[in-house]
């Protein structure tokens, strides 16, 4: 290795050590980082507020904190997705029945502007909303769960049925 702006020499023994002690610190405060940042995410979680962006049917609450307030057309879209799987009994179905209706992915924009959705909704996409548990209210990260976080879009029953037929 050798160091433009830095002088010393890596090839003498104390060089070598300064390199060995310059990586342990720098491992040391990447832990240090990511330990922070895992506290912070689970507090938010105990604390009924949601870590990344609103999930379809939600929008951030207008202090911009994380708490989620439903959105009432992508709730409306999340409540048919919910009830078409209850009467088909499989995800492709619902795909299929979005499609035959020419319903897409919504339109929105990521926190950097950048346009998300306008497409078709894919089999993963639907699994992925009827198994997500932030649509009766709840937040969940890693193994935490916070109840009653926020209004819930679907009624715990039929969250609950359809979690039993997915698993069919």
């Amino acid at each position: 290795l050798h160091l433009v702006r830095e002088k010393f020499d890596t090839n003498s023994a104390y060089g070598r050590l300064f390199m060995v002690m310059t990586a342990a610190f720098a491992e040391l405060e990447r832990e240090n980082i990511r330990e922070n940042t895992l506290k912070v995410m689970l507090d938010r979680t105990e604390r009924g507020l949601r870590n990344g962006s609103p999930c379809l049917g939600y929008v951030a609450s207008d202090n911009g904190k994380g708490r989620l307030v439903p959105e009432e057309n992508g709730a409306t879209l999340v409540r048919l997705i919910f009830d078409l799987f209850e009467q088909a009994g499989s995800a492709g179905a619902v795909v299929r029945e979005l499609h035959r209706r020419g319903i897409v992915y919504p339109l929105g924009q990521t926190k950097d502007g950048r346009p998300r959705g306008g497409k078709p909704f894919k089999k993963q996409q639907v699994i992925r909303i009827l198994r997500n548990p932030v649509y009766i209210g709840m937040i969940k990260w890693g193994d935490t769960i916070t109840p009653d976080a926020h209004t819930p879009i679907i009624p715990p029953e039929q969250f609950e049925r359809v979690g039993l037929r997915l698993t069919e």
